[in-house]
């Protein structure tokens, strides 16, 4: 299992740069043009602007190993950047992440309504395109810079945007859940009742 804070130490930064997940070694060009020191020092700065504007958590093992972390920092008015790094823990780790990732995001949509926050991808990668769909990042590739993808995440501003967000998001988790066969019928049901339900708002709040 996994414990999440928002207590992070330059310690913990460096043992995923140590130790990273394959998405984080290829996002960050680890080991190549861009030694650990130097994307801490990057890390650290953007961490720094969370705690201006944003916000940041970790997450670690039952051994207290991190596992990933992510931050969100504003660059303009309404409009934020996100980081996310990962250890090689990611891989045992990924879906319980994911899920709590989503759940931190949506937590958030109240504070943060009407803002958009962005990143950029240099994956190609398929199924790391599918996890950004599944967390609410939308691929915009008008804003590409080069290789890099860009992806952006919009939160919703009224009842019906955020009632559309929701529904939405269930669908993509229903999607992500059933694609793992420990998590069991029941759950699965408990989420087709949901979506139902999600639906049913829509539809009352747009016949208003």
């Amino acid at each position: 299992m996994f414990t999440s804070g928002t207590k992070i130490t330059q310690k913990d930064i460096l043992y995923i740069l140590n130790n990273p997940w394959d998405v984080t070694n290829q996002e960050w060009d680890l080991g190549t043009n861009n030694s650990p020191k130097h994307v801490l020092e990057s890390i650290l700065k953007k961490l720094s602007f969370c705690k201006k504007d944003g916000f940041s958590k970790i997450w670690k093992t039952g051994n207290n190993e991190p596992i990933a972390i992510l931050g969100f920092y504003s660059v303009n008015e309404k409009t934020y950047r996100s980081i996310f790094i990962a250890s090689k823990y990611m891989e045992d780790h990924a879906f319980y992440i994911t899920r709590d990732l989503r759940k931190t995001i949506m937590e958030k949509t109240k504070t943060y309504l009407d803002c958009k926050c962005g990143l950029y991808s240099s994956s190609t990668h398929p199924q790391h395109i599918k996890w950004f769909a599944l967390l609410g990042f939308e691929y915009r590739p008008e804003e590409n810079i080069g290789h890099l993808r860009f992806f952006e995440f919009v939160f919703p501003g009224n009842s019906i945007l955020c009632q559309k967000f929701y529904f939405v998001n269930a669908i993509r988790t229903f999607h992500f859940y059933k694609n793992f066969t420990e998590i069991n019928l029941n759950k699965k049901i408990n989420y087709l009742y949901f979506l139902n339900n999600q639906l049913k708002l829509i539809l009352c709040e747009e016949g208003q």
